[in-house]
């Protein structure tokens, strides 16, 4: 005997699948069902239980996978059929030219690379490729049916229906699913109604000190495009920050990541600023000139402190940097645009490394190529939730090692064993994580500043046209305050 959950759930956002040109695809069991099971055993921990042997189906390296089954049914046709990217292939380079014309938001195609892409072999060079991962949205969502077998008292059926609709409130599924793609919401259950749980709710559930931010709407719910143009804005703000200047001083488009910030305030400078200190530092005194003469930010080398800040809240694998310039007809050359851009290269970010002819050091630090950013932006009707997670105690003080990796000239001669081969050590600028991060302490600076900065942010962006009207339009859609939810407080927000 079998007991049967169905569940019907809205669809916020566009899922990015690796599967999106097949009919019918949508959300995915074997994605789904691993993350509702960690749910669970997160739950039942929290409550000091432990769960019934007939409950469990497996227990492996540390995950237990519960006895139930789930299926999803996308309803309907997707909106606007099965979209994606395309792009301009440079062979010589490997490298992808997306075009203007891309049909997945900004948000995905900061990150596409050509492993994005559909690239072969037999690729020809300035071949038109199209994006592996497709973009799917189903207005008229998703069906999810789960068969729990053997539950005779329908307990395990029971504890699934409480926790299905904040799991579901909390998780986003699919690619870059941390910025608010594959955003689905529990609109119904076995035929009753599910109203929206509110942040105070779902606190309660939240994984990082019970706690999580969120941007209220009223009763209106975003389109899908609205949601990411808000996760666009407030990732930005939150850690790269905003430049839209070309090095002009007297344009105002320009906000620091308050992460940056927040890390200066304590007297500690950011990786960028060991990248332009120690790597891609020759021939840069006039980009340097310029930047301590308009931007007064100067750097005293090695009597300073300098952490690998993003890090703690996602690691890039390299950093790319380009001259702003420009092609003149009248000089029938290429010109620059931008004093604060003269800087080209590539830097790789490692966290093991082997000097060439030296014996390997007994280093039984793992090789970490990706870390995600803990901060996740979730869409949920008339919220945009903003979830910490736990930051794994690994990431801090953790050292990695910065190499030029331009090509024609980069210093990484080969790898071995995955780990980067240099011919010495003053190839290498060996620096570390912070060693203490309270990613709370750091969401609620970012959320302070954010409320104090509002204006000044809305004058500096306001414009009718350009990527700073997305800014300006999205921080009028926002609003001046990002709250606070914690679980057991009365006055949340």
């Amino acid at each position: 005997m079998s007991s049967k959950i169905e569940v019907q759930l809205t669809q916020y956002t566009p899922l990015l699948h690796f599967q999106g040109q097949e009919s019918g695809a949508c959300l995915r069991a074997s994605e789904v069902k691993p993350a509702l099971d960690n749910f669970i055993t997160a739950w039942l921990k929290k409550e000091n239980k432990s769960a019934p042997q007939d409950w469990i189906q497996s227990e492996v390296n540390g995950h237990t996978a519960y006895r139930y089954r789930m299926t999803f049914t996308a309803i309907g046709e997707p909106e606007g059929g099965y979209k994606c990217n395309t792009g301009t292939y440079n062979k010589r380079n490997n490298t992808v030219k997306v075009d203007n014309t891309r049909q997945i938001h900004n948000l995905f195609f900061a990150s596409m690379g050509p492993e994005a892409f559909d690239i072969t072999p037999e690729t020809r060079d300035r071949e038109t490729v199209k994006s592996r991962i497709k973009s799917v949205f189903y207005p008229k969502g998703t069906t999810m049916t789960i068969l729990v077998p053997g539950d005779q008292e329908n307990k395990l059926s029971a504890l699934l229906k409480e926790l299905i609709p904040p799991f579901f409130a909390l998780h986003c599924f699919g690619n870059r699913s941390n910025k608010g793609f594959g955003s689905f919401g529990v609109t119904e259950m076995d035929g009753k109604e599910i109203p929206v749980m509110t942040p105070a709710q779902l606190a309660e559930y939240a994984p990082n000190q019970k706690t999580l931010y969120y941007v209220s709407y009223g009763q209106i719910i975003p389109s899908s495009n609205e949601y990411l143009n808000d996760v666009f804005t407030l990732s930005n703000l939150m850690k790269p920050g905003i430049n839209y200047t070309h090095g002009n001083p007297k344009n105002l488009q320009y906000s620091k990541g308050f992460l940056f910030q927040y890390f200066l305030d304590k007297k500690i400078h950011s990786e960028k600023a060991a990248i332009k200190s120690f790597v891609l530092n020759e021939g840069t005194e006039d980009e340097d000139n310029f930047v301590k003469i308009h931007f007064h930010e100067t750097f005293d080398g090695e009597n300073d402190d300098f952490r690998f800040v993003r890090a703690i809240i996602g690691l890039p694998q390299q950093y790319e940097y380009r001259i702003d310039e420009r092609f003149n007809k009248e000089k029938k050359e290429m010109v620059f645009i931008n004093p604060h851009s003269r800087r080209k290269g590539t830097v790789a970010v490692e966290n093991r490394v082997k000097i060439e002819g030296k014996p390997e050091k007994k280093d039984k630090t793992p090789i970490i190529s990706r870390y995600e950013n803990p901060v996740h932006f979730k869409p949920h009707g008339q919220y945009l939730l903003i979830v910490p997670q736990t930051i794994k105690e690994t990431m801090k003080d953790q050292t990695f090692y910065l190499i030029d990796n331009t090509q024609g000239s980069s210093k990484i001669t080969g790898r071995e064993n995955g780990i980067a081969v240099v011919s010495s050590e003053d190839d290498v600028t060996e620096i570390k994580t912070p060693s203490e991060f309270d990613l709370i302490d750091f969401l609620d600076y970012f959320s302070n500043q954010y409320k104090f900065s509002y204006n000044s942010l809305n004058n500096h962006f306001s414009s009718e046209r350009g990527p700073a009207k997305v800014i300006y339009e999205s921080l009028d859609h926002i609003g001046m305050k990002i709250q606070k939810a914690k679980a057991g407080e009365k006055n949340n927000g």
